[in-house]
Parts: structure tokens; sequence; C-alpha cells
């Protein structure tokens, strides 16, 4: 059972940190599979846009922040995991999102656009319980009530909305920084 497995994660300390990353790597692999070889008639993002470290930035970099932002959260309220813990435990609740994601990407490949509405309600299922791991993951590893716990998921949200937002304001200001150089430098080469 989900929550027993989690419970007994914490009080045994049987986590590994080689697993733990073996299923992000997977993740990310899943990620890219199903960017590239969902079907075309599934396929919402076209394969010629396909940019390997977008993929990475939006779905790796994305659960890093996660764990950093809801390490920093509960720290401050008092939660019980340490980040090795968080990284582990949600690591784990991956794997729902990791074998649905493969079985999506088969089913992208046999069913018909009329049997659309099956492929989109076990997508909508898998993501649904992956969230649900998530969620008792962390609510076992910080041993939180489900209150508790919900309140640091909506605070680790706004934290990663926060550092989203930072991360475009740097990367704007140094876009326009290094443009400007270019500028520069090109207008001295041709005087």
């Amino acid at each position: 059972h989900p929550i027993a497995g989690f419970e007994d994660l914490k009080n045994e300390k049987s986590g590994d940190l080689g697993w733990a990353a073996g299923i992000v790597a997977a993740f990310f692999g899943v990620t890219v599979l199903m960017e590239r070889a969902t079907g075309f008639i599934f396929n919402t993002s076209g394969t010629e846009d396909f940019n390997l470290l977008v993929t990475l930035l939006s779905s790796v970099g994305l659960f890093f922040v996660f764990l950093l932002c809801n390490w920093a959260v509960t720290t401050v309220g008092d939660g019980k995991g340490s980040f090795r813990e968080i990284f582990i435990f949600c690591s784990y609740a991956l794997m729902p999102l990791i074998f649905g994601g493969l079985f999506l990407v088969f089913c992208s490949l046999v069913l018909t656009e009329d049997e659309a509405a099956f492929y989109n309600i076990f997508r909508i299922l898998v993501f649904v319980w992956s969230g649900l791991q998530i969620f008792l993951a962390l609510r076992a590893v910080h041993m939180y009530s489900v209150g508790k716990n919900l309140l640091m998921i909506v605070y680790t949200l706004l934290g990663m909305i926060v550092i989203v937002v930072i991360c475009a304001i740097i990367y704007s200001v140094f876009s326009q920084f290094i443009g400007f150089l270019g500028s520069a430098v090109i207008g001295e080469i041709l005087k």
C-alpha cells in the first residue's frame, strides 16, 4: 500500500540514493520519449520543435526546483525530512508516471482518433496518481497531517513560481546584455 510503503521507507530508512537517481534519469528518458515517440494523433508538441535542453529543464529541472522549495519551506515549517529523504521519496513517487508514460506512448501508437477519450482519461489518471504519490511521499517524509501537508505544498508551489520568475528575469537581462555587447563589438569592427 502506498501510504504504508512510504511510512516504512521513513521508519526503516531503506531508500537508496542510487535508485532514486536512476528513477529520475528514467523519468527524463520517458519525458523525452513522450515528446518524440508519441503518435502524431496525440502529439501536441511538434517533433520539429524538440529541444533537449528545454525538455531537461521542464522535467528534471522543475523536479529539483520543487525539491529545493519543499526542503526550504518545510525546514521552516517543522518538517522532519532532510533534502536527501525528500529526493528519495519524491523520486520513488515518480514510478507511476514512468510506467504510465511508457504505456501512453504505446497506446498513442495503436489507438485511433476515435479512441482519444481513452487515451486522455488514462493520461489524466497517470498524472493524478503520480501527484497523489508525491503528496503521500511528502506527508510521510515530513510526518505532517493532511492539512499541513497541503499547506506546505501550496507554499512550495509559490516558492517555485518565485524562483522561475527570478530565473526568467535573470535570463532576460543576461540575453539583452549579451546582445548589447555583440552589437557594440560588431559596431566597433565595422568602423
